[in-house]
């Protein structure tokens, strides 16, 4: 065993502190700030589990990428286990006043007071879409899936940590018109989580493969009609991200198949990986047939080739990318 005494700085990149009467906490481990808080080997390639003791400020919660509470602890102190190998940049805690409401058997959302009923109620589909999802391609097998609302400073729409997707609060509009980002963010816990890209090169074999899961799944619950408008949408993003980085300095990064050497992942996450890889890769549904697909799928989700029941994408060779 190698034990490491190491102390991080509130300066850490991951680490987002929001002030304020309450104050908030959360981390955002994705791409390579895994390492700006916890010692370890930040690649997409390698997997960890961990065990955390937290302690916090009584009126405030901790939750984290792992097991959580439902109720806040009286002392402030929780303990955490996540005994699932994931990647490091699916490390992730939060910290704050926050409140759990239920929605199914399996799935939940925290909220902080003032937002929980209204948070409650726009996802309210959450379960009915972890239900679709393993019709479509098998077990959910990380136990719950919830979701936490962060305050409006997270910088993204949604982050896929394990059993507790961080989110936006500008997802909840009162009409439920913006719940594809749960749905690509449940998908995750399939292509990403459990099947991951070996190299941030490979970025879009996490999130093509994830956008192709999400709109199948809005399908599945919401229509036909609702899925394609989403994917009409997607492809007037695509369009644009096209044109902008064809006069860019790295004109390169239209292409599926990065080249990041020397450069922050960061660079690589744009449309090109979500919405270029969807669009290939309903080409292939398209000219293979859907049911022929899903069985690929099914497989390719649920055949992992190592005995702890996780993969990575191999690295795939540079020539002649997509």
């Amino acid at each position: 065993m190698v034990e490491i005494d190491y102390k991080t700085s509130p300066d850490a990149e991951a680490l987002l502190w929001v002030e304020g009467e309450k104050p908030f906490l959360f981390t955002q481990s994705q791409a390579i700030l895994a390492r700006t808080w916890v010692p370890c080997q930040d690649s997409p390639g390698v997997r960890i589990t961990y065990n955390a003791d937290v302690t916090v400020p009584s009126d405030l919660m901790a939750l984290m990428s792992a097991e959580n509470p439902q109720q806040k602890s009286s002392d402030g102190k929780y303990h955490f286990k996540m005994d699932q190998p994931i990647p490091s940049y699916l490390m992730a805690l939060a910290v704050g006043d926050v409140v759990f409401r239920e929605i199914g058997p399996r799935t939940g959302v925290y909220a902080i007071p003032s937002l929980a009923d209204a948070a409650a109620n726009e996802f309210s589909d959450m379960q009915k879409m972890v239900d679709e999802a393993e019709k479509l391609y098998g077990s959910y097998v990380w136990g719950r899936y919830d979701l936490l609302i962060l305050p409006p400073a997270f910088p993204f729409g949604g982050m896929e940590n394990p059993k507790l997707t961080f989110a936006t609060p500008t997802i909840i509009a009162g009409d439920k018109s913006l719940v594809s980002l749960v749905a690509h963010e449940l998908a995750h816990s399939w292509s990403g989580n459990l099947v991951t890209n070996s190299t941030w090169d490979d970025f879009w074999l996490n999130e093509g493969f994830t956008v192709y899961f999400e709109q199948r799944i809005m399908e599945a619950v919401y229509g036909r009609e609702r899925s394609e408008m989403l994917a009409t949408l997607s492809r007037q993003d695509l369009d644009a991200t096209i044109a902008d980085i064809s006069t860019s300095e790295h004109p390169e990064d239209s292409k599926l198949k990065l080249a990041l050497e020397g450069r922050s992942p960061d660079d690589g996450m744009t449309d090109i990986a979500y919405n270029k890889g969807y669009f290939f890769l309903r080409l292939i549904e398209e000219t293979v047939g859907r049911e022929r697909f899903d069985k690929f799928l099914k497989v390719f989700y649920n055949s992992p080739v190592s005995g702890d029941g996780y993969r990575n994408f191999p690295r795939l060779p540079p020539e002649k990318p997509c």
